[in-house]
């Protein structure tokens, strides 16, 4: 269960999420402009998307590992 390709998705997913959140934030959002911001709020928030679907396979695969057969 944990080798599959759900899993890899899951883990690119919040990798991506955490890198590309860190680093757009770390450099642009000290420079950009207040009528410009728009376009961060979109990244952040496509970011923190990314991060809650992930976490959702995440509680998937902990409740899915839990499932005992004949109980």
């Amino acid at each position: 269960m944990f080798s599959g390709p759900l899993f890899a998705v899951r883990l690119t997913l919040l990798g991506l999420a955490a890198i590309v959140l860190g680093l757009f934030v770390f450099r642009v959002a000290d420079r950009a402009p207040v009528d410009r911001s728009w376009g961060l709020a979109a990244l952040m928030a496509t970011c923190l998307a990314g991060a809650f679907v992930a976490e959702v396979i995440g509680r998937f695969f902990h409740y899915a590992a839990m499932y005992r057969v004949g109980i």
